[in-house]
């Protein structure tokens, strides 16, 4: 009878513990709190804001650069997610979220958040520098001293951030971010301000489409250069399927060099036949082929009343609002030209002509120089796909 019962004993407990595990396994996931911040929790406007209230403190002075402490948890610590996304850091704060029905790859007593690729990448964008790192490496989405690490476990990814993140660009709005992550070129802000200073625009980008168009080219021209937040991010998305894996020589950044040659395009078949003997639409065309075919604005030509002005540094007349709107407008539906618009053109030929050259003359040089694109890792396309934020202690379990 004893053996009996020590063998029934054995048999039941072999029944009865995988049940006892999983049932205490899902008492600890119970217990185990993983807050939510995704990206639809970022409210619009900016994502960052100084808290200290004061004039004297900019973006470009904000008080939150720091270093990446390892005694704080990495998503509060000041070159992380809640200060760089603060805003939507203080409303979670005040209405926190958890996870619910963690999955098992979620290790036990360690410390995550739960948010998706586009709130990691906003965050990659909102550190990005102005000028070009030697040290970029985007399939890691790393560059300088800021990482973000990328592990696999089962099918579920698991981030990290870490090192000191180089600078701040508080400026950005969500909206800018969303656009910027979706392929629009690096200068692309909602609004931006002309070299006039008072002259304030909407950015002439308002689908996918219009990336390939000439009218962002004009705007580029147009922005003033001494406004530091219209500088380009060092680090741009390319609209899904339009760049090469391994462009050639000076061939990066494929749509954006189509919307130079639309440029090129329009000019000739649209305006240069209603102005056949202005030297200045005459000047355009020539620099803007420069620029197509040999990839640089280095030894660009420059005949014509722009030329010299461009040789000299004298800028052209300034482009009133209206004058801006309609010269990006125009570029951008690439239409031959009616009366109306013949006559808009005719006083205003020099500042329009400079203003594509100059934005021309500014892409391909930051292709050249500057911007690296923002490659991911293969399983990334979906920026919406939920992954967990790993802190550096949980690095350890």
């Amino acid at each position: 009878m004893g053996a009996v019962l020590l063998a029934l004993g054995i048999f039941g407990a072999k029944m009865i513990y995988p049940v006892a595990s999983s049932g205490i396994e899902r008492i600890r996931k119970g217990r185990q709190r993983v807050l939510v911040l995704k990206w639809s929790q970022v409210p619009d406007g900016k994502v960052h804001d100084c808290l200290m209230g004061s004039a004297a403190f900019s973006q470009w002075s904000c008080s939150h650069l720091g270093i990446h402490r390892k005694e704080l948890r990495c998503w509060e610590s000041d070159s992380s997610l809640a200060v760089i996304l603060n805003r939507a850091w203080r409303l979670s704060e005040r209405r926190p979220s958890y996870f619910k029905d963690l999955p098992a790859q979620v290790p036990p007593s360690c410390d995550f958040i739960c948010t998706d690729l586009r709130t990691i990448l906003a965050c990659v964008l909102c550190t990005a520098p102005d000028r070009k790192s030697s040290s970029w490496n985007p399939r890691s989405l790393s560059f300088g001293t800021t990482q973000v690490s990328r592990e696999i476990v089962g099918n579920l990814p698991f981030y990290h951030f870490q090192g000191q993140f180089q600078r701040r660009r508080g400026e950005l709005t969500k909206s800018d971010l969303e656009k910027l992550l979706n392929g629009y070129p690096p200068w692309y802000r909602d609004r931006f301000t002309t070299r006039a200073g008072s002259v304030n625009l909407s950015f002439p980008i308002h689908g996918e489409a219009d990336v390939s168009r000439g009218g962002w080219i004009i705007a580029v021209g147009l922005m003033d250069p001494d406004v530091q937040t219209q500088t380009p991010l060092a680090v741009y998305r390319c609209l899904q399927g339009s760049e090469p894996e391994e462009p050639q020589f000076r061939s990066n950044g494929v749509v954006f060099r189509a919307a130079i040659a639309r440029c090129r395009d329009h000019i000739v078949k649209n305006i240069q036949p209603h102005f056949p003997a202005d030297v200045n639409v005459a000047a355009a065309v020539t620099m803007l082929q420069h620029l197509i075919v040999e990839k640089t604005g280095s030894g660009i030509p420059s005949p014509g009343e722009f030329g010299e002005r461009w040789s000299d540094g004298t800028p052209p007349p300034h482009l009133t609002g209206p004058d801006c709107r309609f010269v990006m407008r125009d570029f951008n539906r690439f239409k031959s030209l009616d009366g109306t618009d013949v006559a808009r053109y005719r006083p205003i030929l020099l500042p329009a002509m400079a203003a594509v050259v100059h934005g021309a003359y500014e892409v391909v040089q930051y292709l050249k120089d500057v911007g690296v694109e923002l490659k991911l890792p293969p399983g990334c396309e979906d920026l919406d796909s939920e992954v967990f934020l790993k802190d550096c202690v949980t690095m350890l379990c």
